[in-house]
């Protein structure tokens, strides 16, 4: 399973970036991690389209590929679930 997350926005526009491949992680931390994407139920979640900009808010998209599944969403401060 791999997981890409990228963050956009905030005061200073700043971009953050990280793939994970969770199968390189040691055994403990990708049993949490798949847990974590189970727990959210990601690949029903539904996405929210955000609706009016919150001023220095943060953009998210989230992708993740495994199990034969693949899956992208977009979200905001403002939409993005617990």
């Amino acid at each position: 399973m791999k997981i890409s997350f990228e963050r956009t926005g905030g005061f200073a526009g700043m971009r953050m970036a990280i793939i994970v491949d969770v199968d390189s992680l040691p055994d403990s931390d990708a049993a949490a991690l798949r847990k974590l994407v189970a727990d959210a139920d990601f690949f029903n979640l539904s996405e929210i389209r955000a609706g009016q900009a919150i001023p220095d808010g943060f953009q998210y998209v989230i992708t993740i590929d495994g199990d034969g599944k693949h899956r992208t969403i977009q979200m905001t401060d403002a939409t993005m679930p617990g």
